[in-house]
């Protein structure tokens, strides 16, 4: 589907000072793992038993809660992380 928000995501990222390399690097971390576990649910959705599908249920639950409760350590880790890239980039 054209222009959702990844799409718009990607456009002003496009026109930021930041290097394709360094845009490819944060693409591939932080689409990576969702690709993966989608792909794997998809090629398993037949196959999984309703305990499957109450086990991926859970451990999306979980993986959320997690993310919500430790979100600004993790934000502010991030953000660093993207500061010294972003400092190395630019010498």
């Amino acid at each position: 589907m054209p222009l959702v928000p990844d799409d718009i995501t990607c456009f002003a990222v496009g026109l930021s000072p930041l290097s394709i390399p360094y845009i490819l690097t944060l693409a591939a971390i932080g689409r990576l793992p969702g690709l993966i576990v989608s792909s794997w649910v998809g090629a398993n959705a037949s196959a999984l038993s309703p305990a499957g599908w109450a086990l991926v249920g859970a451990g999306t639950l979980a993986l959320a809660g997690l993310v919500l409760r430790y979100r600004e350590p993790l934000e502010g880790a991030l953000l660093g992380l993207a500061e010294r890239w972003g400092d190395h980039d630019r010498r």
